[in-house]
């Protein structure tokens, strides 16, 4: 059956603004490429656009096409007038490639009145505690400037920015560490560092001031606690945030046992690196990138396991609001034509990634490859994290 097609004289191309909601006329003479639809979900057919004098789109080169497929969303990448692009012959949907002067393809939406919104930079906040009682700025002491760095860069590919918000250190707060014994992995008082067996477990007031982000900025922020070491843990961080899917929905982990926050938490080690597995690794984004992955790819991250929820955890009823959600952040957002049965093969076993290349690898900093991938669903979902909305949105 002939699929609803999309007359691209009618298309009016939008840009969408990089500093709050809504979107504007895109320039003539902006080149676009746009995944024409196929049927075929991986595989990726990019053919390139330019806006005319009317708002609309011109075919470049000498295939003349009057219509494509008409779809929710369309993988793009664009420029600005006079310049252009070097895609690459095929895109790996296992590793989105990154195409210089863009960075990665991103998911371009088509609303309701046939306007195409390009889509354009994001930010989110990140409002830092460092509680290590190391020097964030001295790459001999922590590695704190280090996973600033690479996932600032890494980030950037995705066309989101990273604004990070250092806070002073709260009145009284002693430094902490993080280790993990026989009740469990827990934060505790860093007095305590040469005798972790013994030591009280502290659970930080994320929702009193002055970890608690201001009103006005808290849909788009992630706290960021660095401590100075995960101890007998295997980890390097922990990430922590609400349900987005089942907003009423309690989430505690080890580190936030009680009273959890309505906003994101990761707590990182100041001396964290994936580095420390093999050389390859050294190449990768770090572990806060790792760790604000988690937050970003959010509920659909909980893979298989969280959708299946063959435990019960979150009772038959929400189990299927769960998965209807899933289905429709898939399709109704994403875009994927798939049916609402494939969804889950698009998800991962659990909460981590089976790549070793991935960056939300278990292990990223253990394995042959250095951690740097994105599968295209992981940047789709990315891409669609609250965090990144603007307000209005």
């Amino acid at each position: 059956m002939a699929k609803p097609q999309l007359q691209l004289h009618v298309v009016k191309v939008r840009l969408a603004r990089p500093d709050k909601a809504g979107h504007d006329p895109a320039a003539v003479g902006t080149r676009v490429w746009l995944d024409v639809p196929t049927g075929a979900v991986r595989d990726f057919q990019f053919q390139e656009f330019i806006v005319n004098s009317s708002g609309s789109l011109d075919t470049v080169g000498s295939s003349k096409v009057a219509s494509i497929d008409r779809s929710v969303t369309y993988w793009s990448l664009w420029t600005a007038p006079g310049k252009t692009l070097s895609l690459p012959a095929k895109f790996d949907p296992d590793n989105l490639d990154v195409v210089p002067g863009f960075g990665r393809p991103l998911l371009a939406l088509l609303n309701k009145t046939d306007e195409l919104i390009l889509p354009n930079s994001r930010k989110v906040i990140l409002r830092e505690f460092n509680l290590s009682g190391l020097d964030a700025t001295n790459p001999k002491v922590s590695t704190i400037k280090l996973n600033r760095d690479k996932a600032t860069a890494f980030y950037t590919e995705l066309h989101i920015e990273l604004d990070f918000q250092l806070q002073p250190k709260p009145k009284g707060q002693s430094d902490l560490f993080v280790f993990e014994g026989s009740n469990g992995r827990h934060l505790h008082d860093i007095k305590f560092l040469k005798n972790p067996t013994k030591a009280p477990v502290v659970e930080l007031p994320l929702t009193q001031t002055p970890f608690t982000p201001p009103a006005a900025e808290l849909a788009k922020t992630v706290v960021v606690i660095w401590v100075r070491d995960f101890i007998n843990t295997g980890v390097e961080g922990q990430a922590y945030h609400p349900h987005r899917l089942l907003p009423g929905v309690q989430v505690v982990t080890s580190l936030i046992p009680t009273n959890p926050p309505n906003f994101s938490v990761v707590i990182l080690s100041a001396k964290g690196t994936f580095a420390s597995g093999s050389a390859a690794a050294a190449q990768g984004p770090e572990v806060f990138a790792h760790e604000l992955g988690h937050v970003l790819w959010a509920d659909a991250g909980g893979g298989r396991e969280m959708y299946d929820d063959k435990n019960n955890n979150l009772t038959a009823k929400n189990k299927t609001t769960y998965q209807d959600r899933i289905n429709s952040l898939f399709i109704d957002h994403m875009g994927l034509d798939i049916p609402p049965q494939n969804v889950k093969s698009f998800l991962e076993a659990r909460d981590h990634h089976h790549l070793s290349n991935n960056v939300m690898n278990a292990f990223p900093a253990n394995t042959s490859a250095a951690p740097t991938a994105l599968t295209f669903e992981q940047v789709g979902l990315f891409r669609l994290a609250p965090e990144l909305r603007w307000p209005g949105e």
